[in-house]
C-alpha cells in the first residue's frame, strides 16, 4: 500500500516560505499526527497559540498575521490531496 503525503496545502506551503517559515515546517513536521489532525480542526482564534506551543519565536510569527489568514493557511487543501492520488494512479 502506498501512503499519499498531503500535508502541505499550497496556502501552508506560502506560509512556510515566509521570513520564519521554517520554524512553521518544523513545527508541522515534529508533530505527532493526532496533534497535527486536532490543530486542523482549531478554532481560528486558539490556532496561533496552540500551533506556537511554548516556542516564542514560532508565536511571534503566528501572529505576524491575522487569525484568520493563519486559518485558512491550515484549512485543508482539497486540490493538492486530489493531486497528490492522480499522481498515485498515473504511477
Amino acid at each position: 500500500m502506498e501512503v499519499i503525503d498531503a500535508k502541505y496545502g499550497r496556502r501552508l506551503e506560502a506560509a512556510c516560505q515566509r521570513p520564519s517559515g521554517e520554524l512553521l515546517r518544523r513545527r508541522i513536521d515534529d508533530l505527532p499526527n493526532d496533534e497535527y489532525q486536532r490543530l486542523l480542526r482549531a478554532p481560528e482564534h486558539e490556532l496561533a497559540q496552540r500551533l506556537a506551543a511554548s516556542d516564542e519565536a514560532l508565536g511571534k510569527f503566528g501572529r505576524s498575521g491575522t487569525s484568520a489568514e493563519l486559518y485558512r493557511e491550515f484549512a485543508i487543501d482539497a486540490e493538492a490531496i486530489v493531486t497528490a492520488a492522480a499522481s498515485l494512479l498515473e504511477s
